[in-house]
């Protein structure tokens, strides 16, 4: 988390961990709220199998 990250008139402050989430509100934020991954559930970890076909494909 880099502290320019956090400002005076912001009303929320969103950290996809509780460590930046932490670290946002060591910085100053007053409403901190964790959010989890931003990115969309369909991009996961593949199994042994899906990433041996992905590199054939690639």
């Amino acid at each position: 988390m880099h502290p320019l990250w956090v400002a005076d008139g912001v009303d929320v402050h969103l950290a996809a961990h509780g460590v930046p989430a932490a670290q946002a509100r060591a910085a100053g934020a007053r409403d901190v709220r964790v959010c989890g991954p931003v990115a969309d559930p369909r991009f996961r970890p593949g199994d042994g199998q899906e990433r041996d076909q992905a590199r054939a494909r690639f």
